[in-house]
């Protein structure tokens, strides 16, 4: 019998074209896969990054039980915390990165080719590499986890209202990648348009993790 798999899924940014409307540059959309084996592992490590954000917080400010973890909502110790407990766990990460505006021809993704489906159909395939690799079936779900990478990738190069970037959750993110015969790029991090993976391999786009 062959091992199952369970990817959980989330995005960040949006799906956007028009900068002047508070549309993001990148749209992000990660996973975590782990064996079927594995899952209450996920659920559990979610457990103790809220009780450890708990811990240091006063009690009307702590996050309920089972209430789902937001990357976003929490501040920037906390999601180092939140990364650094991810990068210990047993999963990997694969994470499909689209930078909207290097998109020649955006008026192509309306609709149902809009960039979400774009970006599934991406991941999905280095899900099933992944799979392929490790033994294969995967069953696909949702889960906060995927929204920690998924953000982590998205404010490492998506930058702010100053004109900065954090990468420190990407980083300690990279471990857990998804190579395949040791290849990072293309796999465990796909970029998208072509034109701007071209230019993370010239250095003309700069990413520091």
């Amino acid at each position: 019998m062959g091992s199952t798999f369970i990817a959980y899924i989330d995005e960040s940014g949006d799906e956007g074209f028009v900068p002047d409307s508070g549309a993001s540059v990148w749209f992000v959309l990660g996973a975590i896969v782990v064996r079927r084996a594995s899952e209450l592992a996920v659920v559990k490590l979610i457990d103790e990054v809220r009780q450890g954000i708990n811990l240091r917080r006063q009690p009307q400010h702590r996050i309920p039980d089972k209430k789902p973890l937001h990357f976003r909502d929490l501040g920037h110790e906390q999601r180092k915390f939140y990364a650094s407990h991810i990068s210990q766990a047993d999963l990997h990460t694969v994470s499909v990165l689209i930078n909207k505006q290097a998109i020649v021809a955006p008026e192509n993704f309306i609709e149902q080719t809009r960039p979400y489906f774009y970006a599934v159909r991406l991941l999905i395939e280095r899900l099933s590499w992944y799979c392929r690799d490790h033994i294969r079936k995967e069953d696909i779900g949702d889960g906060s986890v995927a929204d920690a990478v998924a953000s982590s990738y998205f404010f490492a190069i998506e930058t702010n209202r100053y004109g900065f970037t954090e990468d420190s959750y990407a980083k300690l993110l990279l471990p857990r990648a998804y190579r395949h015969q040791g290849q990072l790029w293309g796999y465990g991090i796909k970029i998208m348009p072509r034109e701007t993976e071209e230019k993370r391999r010239d250095g003309t786009l700069l990413i520091g993790w």
